[in-house]
């Protein structure tokens, strides 16, 4: 009797560790390519079929999950639904082909029946001042993939921890940060104030830097770009928003370049590489927040 009752004790401990070994975050390392910055386009690696390929990270994608090109799914074993959409970003108009992708790996994490699109080109490869790496020629993992986790970008340190909802990453005190709240529409939008003025914006980690349109009090307050600006593009000029905040909490100082955004664009600006760079922020899908803490 007493034999079978420490086996019972010793199944229970083992099913209460293993209980508490299944992971609640995942870490998965970010690279820029931008080389020795962090403030460019980042990208990571997702594993499909024990084959790793790097993507760019990029919460402004919506439509679809995750993003691929020909070479990126050689290889691998997808299934192509026979359907397709067509959709147009700020500076092109396509059509890609839908895929489905029976099982992936992001970091620890197992994702399973992943919505794909087939992609021709990076829509961020357009710009004649865009630096191509292989994760671009590959593809692109959208928000509809990671609005699955919560998810908390830390750039400085080259990575992004993915976090089961209902909780927040380990070893970062979240909870007292700033915390603003978010609506889905057409992506993570909110509602913002720049140096006055009412704005929309998306938070777009597919943007560098971040942008505003070419608004007149923006304009006649806007500076010419400097070397630190390292934007070669014609006029170039930004502004700095040293009155930012989203529904009456301030968020520290930034800088938006101004740029030619479409009126079809349903939002006035993006917040892009330069804002994650001087900051970490949290994503909380679930509760529609975002947690945002100064670097300063």
């Amino acid at each position: 009797m007493k034999r079978r009752f420490l086996i019972f004790i010793g199944m229970v401990f083992l099913l209460s560790t293993s209980a508490l070994a299944q992971p609640f975050e995942t870490t998965l390392p970010l690279q820029f390519n931008t080389g020795d910055k962090n403030d460019g386009l980042p990208s990571t690696v997702i594993t499909i079929q024990n084959k790793q390929i790097p993507i760019i990270l990029d919460t402004g994608t919506i439509d679809t999950d995750i993003a691929l090109s020909r070479e990126a799914l050689e290889g691998t074993q997808v299934y192509f639904t026979g359907k397709d959409s067509c959709y147009r970003s700020l500076n092109r108009y396509s059509c890609q082909q839908h895929f489905i992708v029976p099982r992936a790996q992001l970091g620890g994490f197992i994702v399973k029946n992943i919505r794909g699109m087939l992609m021709e080109k990076f829509w961020g490869s357009n710009n004649r001042h865009f630096k191509e790496t292989q994760a671009s020629h590959d593809g692109a993992i959208g928000l509809s993939l990671l609005s699955q986790f919560n998810l908390l970008l830390d750039y400085s340190h080259h990575k992004m921890v993915l976090v089961k909802q209902g909780h927040f990453p380990a070893g970062y005190d979240v909870k007292n940060w700033t915390r603003v709240p978010f609506v889905n529409r057409d992506g993570i939008v909110t509602y913002a104030k720049i140096n006055g003025k009412l704005v929309t914006l998306l938070w777009d980690t597919g943007s560098v830097p971040s942008k505003i349109k070419q608004y007149f009090n923006f304009m006649r307050d806007s500076r010419v770009c400097n070397k630190k600006i390292n934007y070669a593009i014609s006029n170039c000029r930004y502004v700095v928003a040293n009155h930012f905040s989203i529904t009456r909490q301030a968020l520290s100082p930034t800088w938006f370049l101004l740029d030619h955004i479409p009126s079809n664009i349903p939002f006035d600006g993006l917040i892009g590489s330069n804002f994650y760079e001087e900051n970490l922020v949290f994503f909380d899908f679930k509760n529609h927040l975002i947690y945002v803490l100064s670097r300063e």
